[in-house]
């Protein structure tokens, strides 16, 4: 199941992405590059959890990027 939630997750996040031109651009390469940072990300989630830190949650760190 975690597999088909990060699948659906990027295909979800590549639909969101304004920068990205489906004309010039290698559709494939991007779509695996959204999928390995996804990858990254979670496995971050899940040493953190393991560690015990406080996982702030992606709407969190978002809020953090754009201030």
């Amino acid at each position: 199941m975690e597999a088909e939630n990060l699948a659906s997750e990027v295909f979800v996040r590549a639909s969101k992405d304004k920068k990205f031109d489906v004309e010039s651009a290698n559709v494939m390469s991007y779509l695996l590059k959204v999928a390995k940072n996804l990858v990254i990300d979670r496995h971050r989630k899940l040493k953190a959890k393991k560690n015990g830190q406080v996982d702030l949650g992606d709407d969190a760190l978002q809020k953090a990027a754009s201030n």
